[in-house]
């Protein structure tokens, strides 16, 4: 039950901090990218990539590490 507990509040905070991570990645792309005439989707989704790619392997170790403790 224990082990359940921790994955579950894992999840939880790591959805929420997806959640907050897009929402300003989609925001400082949308100012900045203005000027540079850059098109918000095509910038936007190879930085997307990235924050979820490197966000994923954090969780994945972070997940390990407090099951193992």
């Amino acid at each position: 039950m224990k082990h359940f507990l921790k994955l579950t509040g894992i999840s939880i905070l790591s959805y929420l901090i997806i959640v907050i991570v897009v929402t300003a990645r989609d925001g400082v792309f949308s100012v900045v990218g203005k000027p540079f005439h850059l098109v918000h989707g095509n910038v936007a989704t190879v930085w997307g990539g990235v924050v979820y790619t490197v966000w994923g392997i954090l969780l994945a170790v972070l997940t390990v590490w407090l099951v193992k403790r």
